[in-house]
């Protein structure tokens, strides 16, 4: 017996519940890793045989106020008396985590006590990886509903928020840190009998081909009926982050909307009262293009007056009533106009639109047999935020918000190749501050870190709106120089940056002057393609430091004070 319940007991560590036996005497017998994470106070102490008592007084010795410490005795016999008699679930705040507890007589055995944390309070995962640059530190993302991941160049998970571990079931980080996702969602389907194994089989095909295809959507089905909705973005290094979004209440709505279409004539009534109690807009047109069936939220997602649905109305009236109140505008225009078509209701689509409140709407279009199609819309503003917050971390210094190194290479092969269409320059300027590691060794990193952001502002403030701005790491900074026609126009510019970094700075009382050295490069003299001017444009850096700070010199050879 006690070898089986060794095994659920520890199988109980993936569901991220702790668990510990006490004999009859109220001494410990055993307990998984769990009990250690959610009680960290008893790790190294608790052992087998020891006392109940010993292990409450280590609990409230970290629990009670010193105002509360005199009273320890009592909360202890007391809390001796419970773990004796009563057998009900009840919930506490324990080290910042809400906790549901509940105990269970074990004839011929003792007493067993379960712990579970509330959904948003799992286990600490403080043995994790360093999470990527742009999100360490930002906690927000352990709380948002999305599942979010970090995927290294190999394909394994570096870093996951709490939903995404909430998601999969997982127990620890240790259970998926360093796995491929494939490996994941294979051991989330090992748990369910071979027969009913078909739609993770299908799913894992899914993946294979998802994996091949950068930033195109796919859903996947897990155990019980529910599905996630995936998509990835892979940056320039090769690291992927993906977003994993529960959609089995979407899933199961439509499920339910094309039983209850099948069965529309003869339940009508039970259809309407589905429809306004789904978070979801619908529409459902019919061959002809009249809208046949639809909800209020389909109304207020789209724009459309409130009495539309009380009488015949057709879609193409709809889509006039969005074109001329501006709803469409954001929409290229073919595709506004193809949405009055008849044959646009032909084929499956899906899109995001943006309202001109800002509202973000996905839209899509599912055919039906008879010739017509079911529309849906869903509010996705909050989702599509998240994303993009996402998509900004991967690609801008998190200090001073320019565009990161891989970011700026981007840029600056676009800037190339426009320049090329267009027949007029560009010049890239590398710029080394003169002078900051006086400011961290002296001041501290907090001062530096704000030295660096005013530098950032004040690069900002020198470049056009065409221009790009961006940190390399460190102390180094780029400014990618649109349209500089020759290496007048490039020095000029060095001139101004050089004159806005030279300017002295007040921070925390403290009066710095930095100064900086700037080299610059320029197409085809110093190379064609972004990494090679950028290595030229760092090389006459080099040789501009060389000169003396606030000098700058053309890696062409034109140099200038």
């Amino acid at each position: 017996m006690h070898r089986t319940l060794r095994i659920v007991i520890d199988g109980l560590d993936a569901l991220g519940m702790g668990v510990c036996v006490f004999d009859f005497q109220d001494r410990a017998l055993f307990w998984n890793r769990c009990f250690l994470q959610l009680f960290p106070e008893h790790a190294g102490h608790v052992h087998p045989g020891e006392p109940y008592e010993a292990n409450l007084r280590r609990f409230y010795e970290r629990r009670l106020d010193p105002s509360e410490r005199g009273e320890i005795d009592r909360f202890i016999r007391d809390g001796v008396e419970r773990h004796r008699t009563h057998d009900g679930a009840y919930t506490f705040v324990h080290g910042g985590r809400t906790l549901k507890v509940v105990a269970r007589t074990l004839p011929g055995l003792g007493r067993l006590r379960i712990w579970s944390p509330e959904a948003a309070h799992l286990p600490s995962r403080d043995d994790g990886p360093a999470l990527p640059a742009g999100i360490a530190g930002d906690d927000v993302f352990d709380h948002m509903t999305e599942g979010l991941v970090v995927f290294s160049k190999d394909g394994s998970v570096i870093w996951a928020n709490e939903a995404f571990f909430g998601m999969y079931r997982l127990g620890p980080a240790q259970t998926a840190l360093g796995r491929r996702f494939e490996a994941i969602y294979r051991e989330v389907w090992a748990a369910v009998p071979p027969e009913a194994r078909g739609p993770g089989d299908e799913g894992l095909a899914q993946l294979q081909d998802f994996m091949q295809f950068d930033g195109v959507p796919i859903e996947i089905p897990l155990p019980h009926d529910r599905w996630v909705h995936l998509t990835q973005s892979t940056t320039a290094q090769g690291v992927a982050y993906a977003t994993h979004v529960e959609v089995t209440p979407l899933k199961r709505q439509q499920a339910r909307l094309q039983e209850a279409q099948r069965a529309l004539a003869h339940q009508s009534g039970q259809l309407k009262a589905v429809l306004e109690h789904m978070e979801q807009g619908v529409l459902l047109i019919g061959a002809d293009g009249r809208i046949e069936v639809g909800n209020r939220r389909a109304l207020e997602l789209e724009g459309l007056p409130a009495d539309l649905l009380d009488g015949p109305a057709s879609f193409a009236e709809a889509v006039d009533h969005q074109l001329h109140h501006g709803e469409l505008d954001a929409l290229p225009p073919a595709l506004g106009q193809a949405l009055r078509a008849a044959d646009g209701h032909r084929h499956p689509e899906s899109y995001d639109r943006r309202r001109p409140n800002g509202q973000v709407v996905e839209v899509r279009r599912i055919p039906v047999v008879d010739g017509g199609s079911l529309r849906t819309y869903t509010d996705v503003t909050e989702r599509r935020s998240q994303e993009a917050r996402l998509r900004h971390a991967g690609s801008h210094d998190s200090l001073t918000q320019l565009v990161n190194r891989e970011r700026f290479l981007q840029l600056l092969d676009a800037a190339l190749q426009a320049s090329s269409r267009r027949g007029d320059g560009v010049a890239v300027h590398f710029i080394d501050l003169d002078r900051f590691k006086p400011v961290n060794d002296t001041l501290g990193h907090h001062v530096g870190d704000r030295v660096l952001a005013e530098v950032a502002r004040r690069l900002r403030e020198v470049a056009r709106e065409q221009d790009g701005v961006g940190r390399l790491g460190g102390d180094e900074f780029a400014v990618l120089q649109a349209g500089a026609a020759d290496d007048l126009q490039a020095c000029g510019m060095a001139e101004r940056l050089l004159a806005a970094l030279q300017r002295p700075m007040t921070i925390d009382g403290h009066r710095i002057v930095v100064g900086a050295s700037i080299g610059i490069a320029r197409p085809p003299a110093d190379g064609s393609d972004a990494a090679t001017l950028l290595r030229r444009a760092d090389q006459a850096m080099y040789v501009a430091k060389a000169r003396g700070c606030g000098l700058h010199l053309s890696s062409a050879g034109d140099a200038r004070p």
